[in-house]
C-alpha cells in the first residue's frame, strides 16, 4: 500500500505472517495500531520490517534523515 498523504492503520498484517508492506513519503508518517510480525514499513527510502507484533507504533524520519519508531 502506499499512502501519500501518511497513513493511520488499525491492523498491518496477518496472524499468520503474511507478507504487508506500507509506504509513505518521506515528509509523511506511518501511525500503526497493531503491526503483525511480518509487516514491513517505508517512509521515503528507509525501511522496517517487524519480526514480532508491536503496538501503537508511529514511524518517521528524523532531520537526519533515520527512520524513527516509537
Amino acid at each position: 500500500m502506499y499512502a501519500k498523504l501518511g497513513a493511520a492503520i488499525h491492523r498491518a498484517g496477518s496472524d499468520s505472517g503474511t507478507a504487508t508492506f506500507i509506504e509513505v513519503p518521506e515528509n509523511q508518517k506511518n501511525f500503526i495500531k497493531t503491526a503483525m510480525k511480518g509487516t514491513t514499513i517505508k517512509v521515503g527510502s528507509k525501511t522496517h520490517t517487524f519480526t514480532e507484533t508491536t503496538r501503537q507504533v508511529t514511524a518517521a524520519l528524523d532531520k537526519s534523515g533515520r527512520l524513527m519508531l516509537k
